[in-house]
């Protein structure tokens, strides 16, 4: 694989969707969603093409040529890759309606594992929930020590996310469902980068990006089974120390999102 392949294919891209109706569950009411989320955080995409562009001229193997601006444009897109890659996922929720207007949920897949829960008011046609979801983000398989370029090699990530959504939505018979609302997601990372072809040691560094922003949602189907679709734009917020530089984290992430729900 090449290494302008491997900057693009590595990292664990950040899961924003909610891709459901603003309607909670009734109690005993179950609720099943596969879902398919693209991330495209276009501060990310800046940091992957410097990066890739100086991958390219060195080669993958000579590195002596390699200048100071050039080894920071590696590092920089290095770490914004690991932090919020471009990508798609495919992730899978189970949702409970506990009655007296609470729903539990759990969601797994497309880098994220962790469980929510909600609280919504019937106010027909209109309902009003706000959530609460927590978890753990990955996006590297196996357990492998991943390479995100063939000169810089992340050999340590985590990062948990706790997201705060509200939202507003309305209901068409049993055939259709619209929705939309504003989401707030905190996500505390750690990681660890061995740069040590560029010449640098490695070196560990952690913090927080916080991301911001909107989303709005359609469903359309009959009775039990909707498709559903989901645009959200958010803004993210973040620095990054290492080696005695801050790196900003900033940037607009873009979202869609699509799947199939089945309600029982």
């Amino acid at each position: 694989m090449t290494p302008t392949l491997l900057l693009i294919l590595s990292g664990c891209a950040m899961n924003l969707a909610e891709l459901r109706s603003a309607r909670t569950l009734e109690g005993g009411e179950l609720a099943f969603t596969w879902g398919n989320t693209v991330t495209l955080p276009t501060a990310t995409a800046r940091e992957a093409v410097a990066a890739a562009r100086t991958v390219a001229e060195a080669a993958g193997d000579d590195v002596s040529g390699i200048t100071e601006e050039q080894r920071d444009d590696l590092i920089d897109g290095s770490t914004a890759l690991a932090l919020s890659a471009p990508g798609i996922g495919t992730w899978a929720e189970g949702a409970f309606g506990l009655g007296y207007g609470w729903e539990l949920s759990a969601r797994g897949g497309g880098g994220f594992t962790g469980v929510g829960l909600r609280k919504g008011v019937n106010l027909h046609p209109v309902y009003l929930s706000a959530g609460l979801r927590a978890g753990k983000a990955g996006g590297f398989r196996l357990g492998k020590v991943e390479t995100v370029s063939e000169l810089v090699t992340l050999t340590e990530y985590k990062r948990w996310d706790l997201a705060l959504t509200g939202q507003a939505g309305v209901e068409l018979g049993e055939w259709g469902r619209a929705w939309g609302g504003v989401k707030l997601v905190r996500s505390p990372y750690r990681l660890t980068l061995d740069p040590s072809r560029l010449g640098l040691s490695p070196v560990s560094a952690e913090g927080a990006l916080t991301h911001f922003g909107g989303f709005a949602g359609v469903g359309l189907g009959w009775r039990y089974v909707f498709l559903v679709g989901e645009l959200g734009v958010a803004r993210s917020a973040g620095t990054l120390d290492l080696y005695g530089e801050t790196q900003d984290l900033g940037g607009w992430v873009l979202s869609p999102a699509w799947g199939v729900q089945a309600v029982f």
